[in-house]
This record gives structure tokens, C-alpha cells and sequence, in this order.
């Protein structure tokens, strides 16, 4: 009898989709009680994850305190970009980035949607703010 086993995720990898999911939450906090509930437990139209790359950058031991930051870009009218930035607070370093594309779906009828107006406008809105923040820390 032959098993295969596949590899546990990096732990990062976990702390990212924990990450993501703690951004929806606090996003569904902005929305009405439908569209939250809808997309916090993945029915009607909502966010589904369709690739996620990570850049490793530096080794994480324990114990370690990691921040995990997202930003919303590149807007399409059926998926965006999510890019994270784990930040070790002992190493005072980012040790981790990744790029992910979310797609927006409908639970309903298992296909690739178009964005509902309120929590796509929501989306559009973080992400410009990112954006501007992100242009400041260049200058």
C-alpha cells in the first residue's frame, strides 16, 4: 500500500490566509448584515481565492511577533490583487510577501461574477487609500 503525503504549508502561508480572512471580517464591518454574512460564509456573491505566490525572504523562529499587512490593487471587474507584507517585530524585517488573486464568485451558481456594487465599491475604496499611503512612503 503506497501513501503520499503532501507537505504541510509554511506556516506563513497559514498566517496569510488567516490574515486575508481577518481583512474580509473587518471589511464585512462596512457592510449591510446580508452582504457580510453572505460573504463571510461564502454564499450569493463574494471573494474566492485563486492563486497565491509567496516571496520568502528570511527564516521565522519562535518566539516571534508577526505583523501581517494587506493591500488591495490592480481592480478588474471580476478579481483583484491582495498583496501581504509579514513583518517580524524581533527581527524588525519583512520575512515574508505574497501576491494573491481573488476572484469574485457566485456561490450560487458556481461561476466567476462581476463584483457586487457594495462590497467591490468597499474594495475600490481600500485600495485607493493603500495606494495613496503607499505613494507617501515614497517620497
Amino acid at each position: 500500500m503506497t501513501h503520499i503525503f503532501a507537505p504541510a504549508p509554511p506556516f506563513e502561508v497559514r498566517f496569510i490566509e488567516s490574515g486575508r480572512m481577518k481583512y474580509f471580517s473587518e471589511l464585512a464591518k462596512s457592510l449591510s448584515p446580508e452582504s457580510a454574512k453572505n460573504m463571510l460564509e461564502g454564499k450569493g456573491k463574494s471573494i474566492i481565492l485563486k492563486k497565491i505566490a509567496v516571496n520568502f525572504k528570511r527564516p521565522v523562529v519562535y518566539p516571534d511577533t508577526l505583523l501581517v499587512s494587506h493591500r488591495p490593487h490592480s481592480l478588474e471587474p471580476t478579481r483583484f490583487h491582495l498583496s501581504t507584507s509579514l513583518y517580524s517585530f524581533s527581527q524588525q524585517a519583512e520575512v515574508a510577501s505574497s501576491d494573491s488573486i481573488c476572484v469574485w464568485y457566485d456561490y450560487d451558481t458556481l461561476k466567476k461574477c462581476e463584483a457586487p456594487t457594495d462590497i467591490g465599491n468597499l474594495v475600490q475604496e481600500r485600495a485607493a487609500l493603500c495606494a495613496e499611503a503607499h505613494q507617501q512612503q515614497r517620497r
